[in-house]
């Protein structure tokens, strides 16, 4: 004697489905269009939020900018001018020479 406490069933899709490609393949390339063209306009209005952000930042921090870039430019010419000035003492002085003699 048999006993089956559970019965599993092997296929639970009809025997004579079948896929339909034509329409898989529509369903498929309308899918991925909108997705296509919902992440450009997501791309573009972050990118013109994120330039409109970065404009008005420019604007208020100009002035500063250009301080910081007087200051700095100040700063590199004073560095060549003490090297300038190392250099001609090197050169005006006498190097000395040593006695291959001794």
């Amino acid at each position: 004697m048999k006993i089956e406490l559970f019965k599993l069933k092997k296929s639970y899709r009809k025997k004579d489905y079948k896929v339909n490609p034509d329409i898989c393949w529509a369903a498929i390339l309308v899918i991925s269009v909108v997705m296509i063209a919902i992440s450009v306009l997501y791309g573009f209005s972050l990118f013109f939020e994120i330039n409109k952000d970065f404009t008005s930042y420019s604007i208020t921090t100009n002035d500063q900018a250009e301080k910081s870039r007087k200051t700095r430019l100040e700063n590199a010419l004073q560095y060549f001018a003490e090297r300038e000035k190392k250099s001609e003492s090197i050169i005006n002085s006498p190097s000395p020479v040593v006695d291959p003699s001794l």
